[in-house]
């Protein structure tokens, strides 16, 4: 199921479980990425966002697209990096909910 998923969305995940690995207190159980013409844009973790996501984002090598993928003005122009949905990272592997 995996490889109908962008290489950006993927490594996106992939950061997602690596940095709840890392803390047994907050982790992220699902993430929904919205892109134009959806409420509330951008990309959504939840529970919440811990605070290694970010340092993994930057392993991961996508830190650039997905800071531009979070702001409107700049969303179109790595908008086809992304997938849009909403994905299950709770078990270890990725579940496409929607």
């Amino acid at each position: 199921m995996n490889a109908q998923l962008p290489q950006t969305t993927l490594k996106l995940l992939n950061a997602a479980k690596a940095a709840s690995a890392i803390s047994d207190r907050v982790k992220i159980t699902k993430i929904v990425i919205r892109g134009d013409g959806e409420k509330e844009r951008g990309i959504h973790y939840f529970p919440q966002k811990n605070i290694y996501v970010g340092s993994c984002i930057e392993k991961a090598g996508i830190a650039d697209l997905v800071l531009m993928f979070c702001f409107d003005t700049t969303r179109y122009r790595v908008a086809a990096h992304f997938r849009a949905g909403v994905y299950d990272i709770s078990n270890g592997e990725i579940k496409i909910l929607k």
